[in-house]
């Protein structure tokens, strides 16, 4: 990488525009942590053992609950991916190279993690 490609963002940091994209990534944060609250993390049958312990706290939630959780996991994993653009503002302001390496997983965490993740995590549970 000899030159920096900005892609129309300047050089001087635009420490608004980043702190907005914090506010939203923990906005997105929060939605992500109450679709999981709702599905009652961490809420297990002690006397089961294995895989049918892990999977025994979506035996009692109904169809929409789980259709709201992976909704709220589906939006707000997308703000979260937003908030990284703000941390890449931050690499690239040191290190051009390794700003754009951050860059492209950024990429590949918003087209991934919403709905190749959480959502079929979700589908698994109701079939």
């Amino acid at each position: 990488m000899k030159s920096f490609n900005d892609i129309g963002i300047g050089k001087e940091l635009d420490r608004q525009r980043i702190r907005k994209l914090f506010i939203i990534g923990l906005i997105g944060g929060c939605m992500t942590f109450a679709g999981d609250w709702m599905l009652g993390y961490g809420v297990y049958d002690e006397s089961l053992t294995g895989i049918r312990r892990k999977l025994s706290q979506y035996l009692t939630l109904s169809d929409g609950l789980l259709f709201w959780s992976a909704f709220l996991g589906l939006i707000g994993i997308s703000l979260e991916g937003l908030c990284y653009f703000g941390i890449y503002r931050l690499i690239a302001s040191g290190s051009e190279k390794y700003s754009h390496v951050f860059r492209s997983g950024v990429f590949g965490y918003m087209l991934f993690a919403p709905c190749g993740v959480h959502v079929p995590c979700l589908s698994t549970v109701f079939f």
